[in-house]
């Protein structure tokens, strides 16, 4: 197996809508849910506590992994994803966990014997907020507001995400959920060409090996538009009016106008002039740069002495 698929992205951008496509080809095995391997290898978990804490490992892998835990991690994250590749008789192991790009840089150490393919989801940064706000996490159901950690992961994400894909164009690719929805035969051709394998339109758009799974929407009571022909991908529906008039604000302030540069034509996303240094702070470096002078200049009668004319003894 000489090929890695990764797929991250911010939580609510549509990682899990690509998982289940992706993973849908018969040579592609990514498992569902969240491994979260790099985020506990970054809080310092053990291996242990890695693979024995992941509610998705233990009830959906069904691999047995006792064996891995006294060894590193980087052997350990390649170990458990080949196995599980070949327990579901696939060829390419993949994983998908929200906030892998933040990560990219151990990725890229880790599997540098293999050829990364990295899939970094996009979504308009106001559906995002308002999908992680009304979202079912740890199986109970609340209002979260949206704050600015939250807008300025989705700001850095997105920054990294187009300076990959920008200079790293065979091994990153950025993926906009809006257009994956919006006409999914196109962008998911576009994917497997990046991941150089075969399009499999019937097995990936029907999302085949992972129909056994309930929908992953924070909006259950409506869930929007489906595609005519794929019912599983919806098409894309702003979520934005979830939102109250000051986390507007607090999402346009941060991720406006990188927003308006993906083109996400919003009248809160719009740039604004860039800033200038007001008057007040160029008088304060003004007289700051005053008193340093003033404190290091020799005085006047420094000076005089220095000049006068020395005297011969007599």
């Amino acid at each position: 197996m000489s090929k890695f698929v990764l797929i991250g992205g911010v939580p609510r951008s549509g990682t899990t809508l690509a998982l289940r496509i992706i993973g849908s080809h018969s040579k592609i095995a990514i498992p569902v849910g969240e491994f979260q391997f790099f985020h506990g290898y970054a809080k310092g978990q053990s291996v242990r506590e890695i693979l024995t804490t992941n509610r998705w490992v233990q009830r959906w892998w069904n691999v047995d992994f006792s064996d891995l835990y006294s060894r590193e991690h980087r052997d350990v994250f390649i170990t458990s994803l080949v196995r599980y590749t070949e327990s579901v008789g696939k060829e390419i192991p993949g994983e998908k966990s929200p906030l892998n790009e933040f990560y990219y840089d151990i990725i890229q150490e880790w599997l540098k014997d293999f050829e990364l393919k990295f899939i970094h989801l996009v979504r308009n940064p106001f559906d995002v907020m308002a999908s992680y706000k009304h979202a079912t996490l740890g199986g109970k159901r609340s209002i979260r507001p949206a704050t600015p950690e939250g807008c300025r992961n989705w700001y850095r994400s997105v920054a990294m995400g187009l300076a990959r894909a920008r200079f790293n164009p065979e091994g990153y690719y950025l993926l906009k959920y809006e257009d994956l929805a919006t006409d999914p035969i196109s962008k998911t051709r576009e994917v497997c060409a990046f991941l150089g394998v075969d399009f499999e339109k019937e097995r990936m758009l029907s999302t085949s090996d992972f129909r056994e799974h309930r929908d992953n929407t924070s909006f259950q009571q409506a869930t929007g538009k489906r595609h005519n022909e794929y019912s599983v991908i919806r098409l894309a529906e702003s979520r934005k009016h979830q939102l109250t008039d000051s986390e507007i604000h607090v999402v346009s302030s941060i991720c406006g106008e990188l927003a308006w540069a993906l083109g996400y034509d919003d009248e809160d996303c719009r740039p604004s002039l860039p800033e200038r240094p007001s008057k007040s702070l160029g008088s304060n470096v003004k007289r700051k740069l005053g008193r340093v002078v003033r404190k290091y200049r020799p005085s006047r009668l420094t000076l005089q002495r220095d000049n006068s004319p020395q005297r011969s003894p007599t």
